[in-house]
């Protein structure tokens, strides 16, 4: 989005020429937090405060890279309207085409179309604004600090489209029925926000239940951005050389 990129928020930057000559950050602090909490937000503010780093790494890429700019209770209706809008998995930016032209690029015709769907649903526009209130707390606690905002997630079109070649057509099925219920469920905003402040407190919980579900997801959604998350804070060209790095995951 044009906000993060004009604020300074970059991407990790990982290069297999540069290796040779990388130094490693001399610490780096990991906050597990949960992205509708109120107390993981006010952790990560008090963690940043006190370490002073040179780089925030959260866990989001360019795509999502608008939940840490969501609307706040301040701003008007109109402010609020276009920035969540602009949150979870829409494709923002300059140019609407090319966010688009970028998407495909990265993760193909499939991944394109899953996170169109999901933009466009009634539940997760629902509840835009509550989620991301830790990376929201990361990025104005970085920027008052003079730390570098590093996003460090995986783009979201490569995740799609890793978890939906994974998956057998039986699993396929079961994943376009839960994108399908996403998409047309009748609840009104303030049982959605409970849904989400409920899971939150059980990720242990829903983890296992996915599992289960789907397990070909697990591996890319979970085990495989984990390994990409620690690879930035540690390895990546955005980090190279500094002292301190502070990084911004959920918990699970």
């Amino acid at each position: 989005p044009v906000e993060a990129l004009s604020a300074g928020a970059r991407g990790a930057g990982h290069n297999k020429t540069s290796s040779r000559e990388h130094r490693f950050p001399e610490t780096i602090y990991v906050i597990g937090t949960s992205h509708v909490s109120k107390e993981s937000a006010a952790d990560v503010k008090r963690l940043i405060e006190a370490v002073q780093p040179d780089n925030v790494v959260v866990e989001l890429c360019r795509s999502r890279a608008g939940i840490m700019y969501a609307s706040s209770p301040e701003e008007d209706a109109e402010q609020q309207q276009q920035k969540d809008q602009a949150g979870m998995l829409s494709l923002n930016g300059p140019s609407f085409l090319q966010a688009a032209i970028r998407s495909l690029s990265l993760g193909g015709g499939t991944a394109f179309l899953l996170r169109a769907l999901l933009a466009q649903s009634p539940q997760l526009s629902a509840v835009t604004g509550q989620v991301g209130v830790d990376f929201r707390a990361a990025r104005a606690a970085g920027e008052d600090c003079g730390a570098q905002i590093v996003l460090g997630d995986r783009p979201v079109e490569i995740t799609l489209e890793r978890c939906w070649r994974g998956m057998d057509r039986e699993e396929k099925w079961r994943a376009a029925q839960l994108v399908g219920n996403t998409m047309f469920a009748k609840s009104n905003r303030t049982e959605l926000q409970l849904q989400v402040g409920e899971m939150a407190s059980k990720v242990d919980v829903y983890e296992a239940q996915l599992a289960e579900l789907l397990p070909s997801v697990v591996e890319p959604l979970i085990r495989e951005r984990d390994v990409f998350l620690s690879l930035t804070m540690k390895s990546s060209m955005a980090v190279n050389g500094c002292k301190t790095v502070v990084g911004v995951v959920g918990l699970g």
